[in-house]
């Protein structure tokens, strides 16, 4: 068995790792755990500012190399978080591939799963967490290393996928030194891009209601509302969305909200519109209760694009934050952030 160790700092990051979180990734001889073999695992966390990583990597493709990589990740595993009362996993798309993929080579090997992963254990997987904003990610697929391009990370160019496979065989042939090299760069740079995309979270806080509204004004010629946000944290890369006549742009620690003004006021949109009709001439949208008491000439079905009604904004809206931060967050509604 190879064990490989690195350390780097990260510091053009917000780390969004906590010290009981590690980031987790496996190389496998396949996709499927009954005729594959699980021949790297590497694992990550952040100490002092810096994101430290170990990697063990089989010889051969023995069961005997694959048990004792499955042994020592368990054992450091248990060793390096004994002391924390609870231990959380950081993958992408492990729910769906390396988390079974592992406990079914456990299970293959004869090795007990390691207790400290027993199904309390939190776990973060970034490809689902991402998946709730992709439609706004001004990227070409959820990939973990085109994810983590647009969020600043410097990647250089490895084998992947059955290349990635081919330099393992090449290595067990013929143990030379720089393929071996390479096999772990591959790992480390997983492990690297991971850490670069949970800094996706500072986005998903926002849409959670992390952040003091700085002010809410006018804008010059009043065809618009300017609501400034202020958050505690820095966005890793500027964002901008528009819908339906809102734009939002993010960049640095702020947040500028642009929203429609309209004859009629305001638009508030209701998240639930398969429960409203829309009331076409009157341009706004009832309870689906009330369908029966008006003419079916006179309304259809609300979509989430006209399932509003209007309000006028007052000195409230302007001057009393809850109600202001309320409007804010039906916005991120609107957008598909909540």
């Amino acid at each position: 068995m190879q064990i490989q160790t690195f350390q780097t700092s990260l510091n053009s990051l917000d780390v969004f790792i906590q010290p009981n979180e590690i980031l987790l990734d496996i190389e496998t001889t396949g996709l499927s755990p009954d005729i594959s073999t699980v021949f790297m695992i590497g694992c990550g966390y952040f100490h002092n500012q810096q994101l430290h990583m170990i990697h063990w990597m089989a010889d051969d493709l023995t069961l005997e190399s694959e048990q004792d990589v499955l042994r020592s990740f368990s054992d450091w595993i248990h060793s390096k978080f004994e002391k924390h009362t609870s231990l959380s996993i950081i993958t992408f798309n492990g729910k769906q591939f390396d988390l079974p993929f592992l406990q079914r080579r456990f299970n293959q090997c004869n090795i007990l799963w390691p207790s400290i992963l027993n199904s309390e254990t939190a776990h973060a997987d970034y490809f689902r967490i991402t998946s709730r904003i992709k439609h706004v990610l001004p990227i070409s697929n959820l990939k973990l290393h085109t994810l983590a391009s647009f969020l600043g990370y410097k990647q250089t160019k490895t084998p992947s996928g059955r290349m990635l496979i081919k330099a393992y065989h090449k290595y067990i042939k013929e143990k030379d030194s720089a393929t071996l090299n390479l096999l772990f760069k591959h790992n480390r740079e997983d492990i690297e891009a991971l850490a670069y995309v949970t800094s996706i979270q500072s986005y998903l806080h926002l849409f959670e209601g992390a952040y003091h509204i700085k002010s809410i004004e006018y804008s010059i010629d009043m065809s618009h509302i300017l609501i400034c946000l202020k958050t505690g944290f820095h966005f890793p890369c500027h964002l901008s969305a528009n819908k339906n006549g809102f734009k939002i742009d993010l960049n640095g620690a702020n947040v500028q909200i642009s929203v429609p003004v309209y004859n009629q006021g305001l638009r508030f949109y209701y998240s639930d519109y398969k429960n409203y009709i829309y009331l076409i001439e009157e341009d706004y949208a009832l309870h689906k209760s009330m369908a029966t008491y008006i003419d079916k000439s006179h309304w259809t079905r609300a979509n989430a694009d006209n399932c509003y009604t209007w309000f006028a904004p007052d000195n409230a809206f302007f001057n009393d934050m809850d109600l202001s931060k309320s409007y804010v967050q039906m916005i991120f509604s609107l957008f598909g952030f909540l």
